[in-house]
């Protein structure tokens, strides 16, 4: 058995080598018998302090992928997505965080905070995200020029 002041270098394809301490399971005597848990309790505290492993080449969050993300959201009326629709009028991305302006056809939409709440979770499944932010915004106001000519005529708009 390694000694407790020992350190492991463990690493995995696409992660970055990261230092741990071995959890040693030693039976530490006790006044009931023996007590397991005392051993392997500092030594889990010792793990919290341990830099967690990293993904190495992870690649940045890019527009796109908030887009292609975003269009899993559907307007509950019409059936069509965010995307489709022309609601979707800014995405920033910095690092993990992503800010998205949208709209809704309408104003007065009922549904309005589980669209908005249905995008954030969009944006958050996406690989590298760690934070989004989804403003509702109605300047300029939605109108149906927004959605490409090809789907605006198969709605008959």
């Amino acid at each position: 058995m390694p000694p407790r002041d020992a350190v492991l270098v463990a690493s995995a394809p696409g992660l970055q080598p990261f230092a741990t301490r071995p959890l040693l399971a030693r039976n530490v005597p006790t006044s009931s018998g023996y007590d397991m848990a005392a051993e392997t309790d500092s030594v889990a505290a010792d793990a919290d302090s341990v830099a967690r492993p990293q993904r190495s080449g992870a690649m940045a969050v890019t527009e796109k992928q908030v887009r292609e993300a975003l269009k899993t959201v559907k307007d509950p009326e019409l059936g069509i997505n965010l995307v489709v629709l022309g609601l979707v009028y800014d995405i920033e991305v910095e690092g993990s965080h992503v800010d998205t302006r949208i709209s809704l056809t309408s104003p007065m939409c009922p549904v309005a905070e589980q669209i908005v709440e249905n995008a954030e979770q969009a944006i958050l499944g996406v690989e590298g995200v760690e934070s989004a932010k989804v403003q509702l915004t109605f300047d300029p106001p939605w109108t149906p020029e927004r959605i490409s000519p090809l789907i605006r005529s198969s709605l008959g708009l």
